[in-house]
């Protein structure tokens, strides 16, 4: 029993059973915010619904425009666009960020069924209140997981989007809380 409790302290204080981290990456700076991505990641940028988008990739991944990653993969978007553009396409948004980010989020043409696995909430991006809620359906026969949080900053509204299958899901949690807990506003 000794050397059973001997090991276990050596494991933790090696950090051996610690969970898988992610870490830093390369900086990806865009249309006023900065964030981080987990090692190993791609990013490439393009215009898209009227502003900008950002497509972070896990290793070996792609995501293309509706934000879906290559299958296995992990995706998310940070997508930006000024207030004035997409309240021309959607009509006068909140300026609560829960109904705001609602009003912005998205699934793609073809998503059936859509659940609310976790419901529009409150929460804060970089000091920022924000919205998020997490949406899973499927589409082209897979099983997705999509979390969204939104937040509107001055004349900008800022969208961060996690795709993922379903499989992946945690490691898909993961990546987007690091990207999030990295992010900064410029």
């Amino acid at each position: 029993m000794l050397h059973r409790c001997a090991a276990l302290t050596i494991a933790l204080a090696t950090g051996a059973l610690a969970g898988p981290a992610l870490a830093a990456g390369p900086a990806v700076t865009g249309d006023g915010f900065t964030t981080t991505l987990p090692d190993g990641w791609t990013s490439h940028d393009y215009a898209s619904l009227g502003g900008h988008a950002w497509g972070f990739a896990s290793p070996g991944a792609t995501v293309g425009k509706l934000a879906t990653p290559s299958p296995g993969g992990i995706g998310v978007t940070a997508w930006t666009a000024s207030v004035a553009s997409i309240e021309k396409r959607l009509g006068k948004l909140s300026s609560n960020p829960v109904r705001m980010m609602q009003r912005v989020t998205g699934v793609p043409k073809g998503a059936k069924p859509v659940h609310t696995i976790s419901k529009p909430t409150p929460t804060r991006l970089a000091g920022v209140k924000a919205g998020a809620m997490t949406l899973s359906y499927t589409y082209k026969k897979r099983s997705i997981v999509q979390r969204d949080v939104a937040v509107r900053r001055g004349s900008k509204i800022y969208e961060i989007e996690l795709d993922v299958d379903k499989k992946n899901a945690a490691a898909g949690q993961a990546a987007l809380r690091a990207i999030l807990t990295a992010w900064q506003f410029s």
